[in-house]
This record gives structure tokens, sequence and C-alpha cells, in this order.
């Protein structure tokens, strides 16, 4: 299958690696989708280039991220967990598509704690069309709720070729204003800053 041969090809292409990292990140969305086995395989392939401070990073979907799996995660060194939660509004992921809801993101969540992960980093998602500043305040008091170390708030983008495009492009859904965009941008440094997170600035536009 495809997904072998991806996996084949990464281990390729990491065995003849000698150095330690200081960081590993394994993302793109949905690694956790990949079967255990090929995960496995994948993440064992890298013992060698982790040091003991190394930050081992491996992004996962709720809806993908079982038991099995966080603990071959801690198996292989890895310490850090990016769950792509992406909004707490069940509205607001079917509108992006998302094949996971509200309860099952904050499982998520929950599980990985009760594995062992104590490095936890939450993806959001802020710029829906139809949004406005007060709906993201509360997805963000949402977040601030949970034992996480980490968050990243992602400015939604319409990629052409993509439904949501498309759905632009024919004018069924309108696209929030750059000045909606940048109210929003500074709500989030405010709210994070007050619920005790370092903000690292990186504007939208």
């Amino acid at each position: 299958p495809l997904t072998q041969d991806y996996v084949d090809t990464l281990i390729a292409q990491i065995e003849p690696l000698q150095q330690r990292f200081d960081t590993i990140y394994i993302g793109g969305g949905t690694p956790t989708a990949l079967p255990k086995t090929q995960l496995e395989r994948l993440l064992k392939s890298l013992g060698k280039n982790i040091a003991k401070d190394t930050e081992f990073t491996v992004e996962a979907n709720p809806e993908s991220l079982d038991d099995e799996k966080i603990k071959l995660f801690l198996d292989c060194g890895v310490n850090r967990l990016s769950v792509g939660l992406q909004s707490f509004d069940d509205r607001k992921l079917k509108k992006l598509g998302r094949i996971h809801n509200a309860a099952r993101a904050l499982e998520a969540i929950s599980r990985a704690v009760k594995g062992g992960f104590a490095d936890l980093s939450a993806d959001l998602i802020y710029g829906v069309w139809g949004e406005d500043v007060r709906s993201w305040e509360r997805e963000l008091e949402e977040a601030a709720k949970l034992p996480i170390t980490h968050v990243t708030c992602y400015s939604l983008t319409y990629e052409k070729g993509t439904p949501l495009f498309n759905a632009l492009k024919n004018k069924s859904i309108m696209a929030l204003s750059f000045n909606e965009h940048t109210i929003t941008y500074q709500e989030i440094k405010v709210l994070l800053e007050i619920n005790g997170f370092v903000v690292f600035d990186e504007p939208p536009y």
C-alpha cells in the first residue's frame, strides 16, 4: 500500500543520519492515521537520533489517537504530543469537514494525559466564516482549562482545489475581512497572555 511505501522511503532517508537532534517533529496533521505497525517502524528508526534532552513531538488527530498508540509513542521516546483539536464547536468542526466532534477532541487530551503525556499542545483554527470575536473567546477559554502547555492558533486559509476554496469561489461562503482577522488575532494574544501562556507573535498576514 502507498502508506507502506511512504514509511519505507522515510526510513531509508533516516537510517544514514548519524547525528542526534535537539528536536524531532513528525507532523503533516495525521501521522496517527498510520497503522500501529508502520508507526512503530518509523519511530524506532529514529532511536539512534534521540538524545536524552531531545524534544520529540508527534502530531495526532483525535479520531485516530488511541491508548495503544499513546503507549507506543512513549515507549519510542516521544515526549510531546500535538493534538489537532481545531475547535470545541461541533458546528464549526462540521463546517471545516472534520470527522471528529468536540467530545472526541476532549477525550483525546484526557486519554493522552492518563496515558502519561505531560507535554501537550493543541491546535485551534480561527477566522472561519460566520465566526465572531466572542465565539473565538469561548474557544480560547475552553483551551485554557485543558492540561496543555502550548496552543497553536491557525488562521483559516482557502487552498486552491479544496472544497472550501470552491465554496468561496462560488460565493456559498464569505471569508472574513482582513480587519476581522486582525481583531481576532489581537484578541488571541490578550486572552492567551491572561491565561498564563507566553505568546510568540506571528501575524496571520
